[in-house]
């Protein structure tokens, strides 16, 4: 079978969202019998794989990957492939009309060997607190300040929806497999391109949406995972985590930013300003924000992202401690020393930054919601006089 186009989805096996992304696809092949969809479930228990396929569409394929880490799923689904041009895209990115065929056009006209194209995250995701916090932070990038056509760095590389030739992708050597968790996996790709003589062009016109889990609890799994990561990138390229600087990641708005060495010997034990922060976080969701309005919104909003903020720095943090107190001896001295040297932005130690904010969070009653909820009776009872 001659197939133009293969698609390559790693999935842990969820089905919702996995279940958009083909429909979606489906209603975009160029024509019956052009393009396959390989759907790589490396999940512990690879339901999928073993007994859940019931329900898929006849063109999609389910392959089982027990190595874990989606770097490892790509490369396995692109061995089984039979396409000449790859499709990669994520189980919670669900294309829009014309993905396909502005993704194919880039790749085929000479523009760029490889395409990488525009995520807008849901409205679902934008509509709810912390969705409007992950935009605003730029942890779901929203690609505003990128013009079309450009020539994207590693750093802003995204592996959830680009299109390569098959053969420029094994000549890029694909994913490092070392990045067994979520994290940095596609940017360490991203830094092998150019030395290829490859390209990212950025295609603002093959669109897709992001139906990312966008709440605190998933994005705190995420950041340790990510903290992980951020040690086998310094590993293996120790020049480019100091260019990007992985201790000061999104330095912009200042949520990561330690010296190594800091790192190494910090405390990321529970303390009161982190239990406050959580407290105060699930308090508000609690109610979807509800009584944000009720309160001086402003000011209550502001605290709930700085919430935020420190809960996944501490999580970023502990990941990143983690793995680094898991290396070696030499190895572990050789990224320390690597990393030494990082322009880190100064600031206060954590102790003290975690102690501002426990006063800051620290109310009448130390309860938010009781604090909010005095406010709304002062506010009636004035209308009613």
């Amino acid at each position: 079978m001659n197939l133009e186009i293969s698609v390559i989805i790693p999935t842990l096996g969820e089905r919702a969202t996995l279940d958009a992304a083909l429909a979606a696809l489906e209603k975009q092949f160029p024509s019956r019998g052009s393009l396959e969809v390989l759907v790589v479930d490396n999940s512990p228990q690879q339901r999928l794989f073993s007994g859940e396929k019931a329900g898929f569409p006849g063109f999609v394929r389910v392959l089982g990957c027990k190595k874990p880490g989606a770097a490892a799923a790509r490369n396995f689904g692109s061995r089984e492939t039979e396409g000449e041009f790859l499709l990669f895209m994520d189980d919670d990115v669900v294309s829009l009309p014309g993905l396909i065929a502005e993704h194919l056009k880039c790749v085929k006209s000479g523009k760029s060997r490889l395409s990488m194209g525009k995520m807008l995250p849901a409205e679902s995701v934008k509509s709810s607190l912390f969705g409007e916090f992950a935009v605003f932070y730029g942890l779901l990038p929203d690609y505003k300040n990128i013009l079309e056509g450009a020539e994207l760095s590693c750093e802003h590389f995204n592996s959830s929806s680009f299109m390569i030739r098959k053969e420029d992708f094994r000549l890029a050597g694909g994913f490092e497999e070392g990045f067994d968790c979520y994290g940095w996996e596609d940017v360490e790709f991203g830094s092998r391109l150019p030395e290829k003589g490859l390209r990212v062009f950025f295609n603002s016109a093959a669109l897709a949406e992001h139906r990312v889990e966008s709440n605190l609890l998933a994005y705190l799994r995420k950041m340790k995972l990510m903290g992980r990561s951020a040690v086998k990138l310094a590993g293996l390229h120790p020049e480019l985590a100091k260019r990007i600087n992985i201790l000061n990641y999104d330095a912009d708005r200042g949520l990561f930013r330690y010296n190594i060495k800091e790192i190494e010997k910090l405390d990321l034990g529970e303390s009161e300003a982190l239990k406050a922060a959580r407290e105060f976080a699930a308090s508000i969701e609690k109610t979807g924000g509800a009584l944000l309005p009720l309160y001086n919104y402003g000011a209550a909003k502001e605290m709930l992202f700085e919430c935020y903020a420190l809960l996944l720095r501490h999580e970023y943090l502990a990941g990143l401690k983690d793995a680094l107190l898991a290396l070696p001896g030499k190895e572990r001295k050789a990224v320390v020393d690597s990393l030494e040297n990082s322009e880190v932005s100064k600031q206060s130690s954590l102790r003290e930054e975690l102690e501002a904010y426990r006063k800051v969070l620290k109310h009448r009653d130390r309860h938010p919601l009781r604090f909010l909820l005095a406010n709304i009776r002062g506010k009636l009872t004035r209308r009613k006089e």
